[in-house]
């Protein structure tokens, strides 16, 4: 609305004073908000736009921040249960649930206090591991500190209050608690190297009695083997049959050749020396028992030690075409478009309509499936333009999967008299924040939430007009 600048008096668009002082100076006064303004548009009014929108994706970034912070909270806090200077790093995080960051805070002190009363590790070696373990509690504070320094009634303090106590604690215990075996004593090390006391001699004077003598000579020679029966003893090593093999790996993967089965233990007796009996065939899933001989000090012994062949690669899926197109009214096989379907164990996998029943229940020891199989899941609209998501999955025997997708599209048919596109209307999901435009089938609708969603039938034009534009993954 046009009004002049001094009475402020409504003046027409084509006058060039005003009818009620004469002025000649004009501006605009905003029907919005009432601003006066000279331009083209409202400052104010597109300042409060502008605002409006940085807000709209303050938000989006944030719901995406704590979307993304809650995904996978089940492996990350078991990452955090075995390795809480690792796992705490993700759960000790604003946008993660206060549950979460709760058990974070707690298990992470409970480690670190673990560490240095439990642990019989040397002190560096529990300080270190304390301080580790704290480390993301600390960090978490010093981001948040801006936040506890306002909060109320002292509140802020008591968080870093306890961090501090609990490191004191931890320090403290590290230092304190004892660390590492106890020492043996002298009379043991001496023995262990070898050392052997000897007992003083006394010499007395031969008595006059020869059966004493005698006695005595006897007692003494007694006396004699016993300790050399002891040194002996004593001296002995080891024998064949002392000796433990333990297994360097208890799972093997499949292949088709053989392998050194005697690469695949170790023996707590170093000098011993340890044949397998044949090579461990990797070709055969399932447990295999190998048996070992082991030969030491003039002596042989044999054992067995148990491996587990497993089968843990899944099948892979090849298309002719990763991203095949018909046009509208042709008809489309994705059975033509596969290449192949094959396992490393099954080789090439049958199509089946649907997935069998399983027939086992332990991975490498029992058999899932009688043989392996793929199917495919999904329809193709010949008659509707826009791309279809058909989903492969493929399965080998032992139960490993493997899921691809393929997008098939329809595209529309071209008017060759006009040398154009035909401009159908067709009916579009269209997302009022993203504003973007789908096809029904799309996958990206089912993510949306009722409110964004929106049912439009209109040509792709009219929509882009609308201002829409268009789904990069269904390609409407």
């Amino acid at each position: 609305m046009r009004v002049c600048e001094y009475c402020g008096g409504v003046v027409g668009a084509d006058d060039i004073a005003c009818p009620h002082c004469s002025a000649s100076s004009f501006v605009e006064k905003c029907d919005e908000c009432g601003e006066l303004y000279t331009g083209s548009s409202c400052p104010a009014c597109a300042q409060k736009a502008q605002e409006a929108r940085e807000a709209e994706e303050a938000e989006r970034k944030r719901s995406d921040a704590v979307l993304k912070a809650n995904t996978g909270l089940g492996w990350k806090t078991a990452l955090t249960v075995f390795l809480p200077f690792i796992g705490g790093y993700y759960l000790l995080n604003n946008n993660v649930r206060k549950g979460y960051r709760t058990f974070a805070a707690i298990w992470c002190c409970f480690i670190a206090l673990d560490m240095a009363f439990v642990s019989s590790s040397g002190v560096g070696a529990k300080v270190i591991g304390a301080l580790a373990c704290l480390a993301p509690v600390a960090v978490y504070l010093l981001r948040n500190k801006d936040e506890l320094s306002t909060a109320q009634g002292g509140k802020g303090k008591l968080a870093p209050a306890a961090l501090g106590a609990v490191l004191l604690v931890s320090l403290v215990g590290a230092v304190a608690s004892p660390s590492g075996q106890p020492a043996e004593p002298a009379e043991t090390s001496r023995t262990a190297q070898g050392v052997t006391a000897t007992a003083p001699v006394v010499v007395a004077p031969v008595p006059a009695n020869t059966s004493a003598s005698a006695s005595s000579t006897t007692a003494a020679e007694s006396s004699s083997a016993s300790a050399e029966s002891s040194s002996s003893s004593a001296q002995a090593g080891p024998t064949a049959k002392d000796a433990t093999l333990v297994a360097n790996t208890k799972y093997l993967e499949y292949s088709n050749k053989e392998t050194d089965a005697t690469k695949l233990v170790t023996c707590n007796i170093d000098s011993a020396k340890v044949t397998a009996d044949g090579a461990l065939d990797l070709s055969k899933v399932g447990v295999h028992a190998v048996a070992y001989t082991i030969a030491l000090g003039g002596e042989t012994a044999t054992q067995q030690v148990e491996f587990t062949v497993r089968d843990t690669k899944a099948p892979k899926i090849s298309f002719v075409k990763a991203k095949p197109g018909i046009d509208v009214g042709d008809t489309f096989d994705p059975l033509d478009n596969m290449e192949y379907v094959k396992d490393k164990v099954d080789g090439e996998l049958p199509y089946v309509e649907e997935a069998p029943e399983a027939q086992g229940t332990k991975v490498g020891l029992e058999e899932f499936y009688d043989t392996g199989w793929y199917t495919i899941e999904g329809s193709v609209d010949s008659s509707t333009p826009g791309t279809y998501a058909l989903v492969v999955t493929a399965s080998d025997r032992h139960g490993n999967v493997t899921t691809r997708e393929m997008p098939v599209t329809v595209r529309a048919t071209v008017d060759e008299s006009a040398g154009q596109p035909a401009a159908e209307e067709h009916t579009y999901i269209a997302n009022r924040n993203s504003m973007k435009f789908h096809v029904p089938g799309c996958r990206d609708v089912s993510r949306m939430s009722e409110a964004n969603k929106l049912e439009i039938t209109a040509t792709r034009d009219e929509m882009i007009k609308m201002g829409y534009s268009p789904c990069g993954h269904c390609f409407p």
